[in-house]
């Protein structure tokens, strides 16, 4: 009777692992595949697409932030998806009530035109916030015709502005770019969607 022999090779130390040199964590090195993948087979893409999905909802990234409100302390998290960013926001309607949790998401063409708008006006450090808000609104292909000018300015348009501000601040929590007292300052000039996602 022969005896079947098992050979079982050495785990390496990830050392030799093809791109986890340039990886900070395990979705990132998933993402650069994504990414490699993007343009030379779909079938991987989809596939490294769905883990990174899946990654994102076992292993949500969340960055919890508190934030001085009119009635006291508030705060927000920041979730990161494959191709959005979620904003929760805890809000006291008044001083006794338990705060509710607002949900706001914010596409990546929303974020991808946000950052081009700051790119835009990268020269005019600081950047008012309001020229910032007008140059967004139009790469959304929005009708806004100015901050507090005209028919419909953004400065009315409570929704609008809401989502504007927190991406502002989204942005600031993630150190890309500071913001206070209606300015803009860009931290990284190489600001990009990978930096946010």
């Amino acid at each position: 009777m022969e005896r079947q022999i098992e050979t079982i090779e050495k785990q390496g130390d990830g050392k030799e692992i093809w791109g986890i040199k340039s990886a900070k964590s395990f979705r990132d090195f998933l993402v650069n595949k994504k990414r490699f993948f993007s343009s030379r087979n779909r079938e991987y893409e989809f596939v490294l697409t769905q883990m990174i999905m899946a990654y994102d909802y076992f292993n949500p990234i969340k960055v919890q932030v508190e934030i001085e409100g009119w009635h006291g302390k508030s705060s927000f998290e920041i979730v990161k998806g494959i191709d959005n960013l979620t904003i929760i926001k805890y809000q006291r309607k008044d001083r006794d009530s338990n705060p509710d949790q607002v949900r706001t998401e914010v596409s990546k063409a929303e974020l991808q035109a946000m950052i081009d708008a700051i790119l835009k006006l990268k020269d005019n450090q600081p950047i008012r916030t309001s020229q910032l808000s007008v140059i967004y609104s139009r790469l959304l292909g929005l009708e806004h015709s100015g901050w507090k000018k005209g028919d419909d300015p953004i400065f009315s348009d409570r929704s609008f502005h809401n989502k504007y501000t927190l991406i502002l601040d989204a942005l600031d929590e993630l150190k890309l770019i500071k913001y206070s007292n209606g300015k803009v300052t860009i931290l990284n000039n190489q600001l990009s969607i990978q930096q946010i996602l």
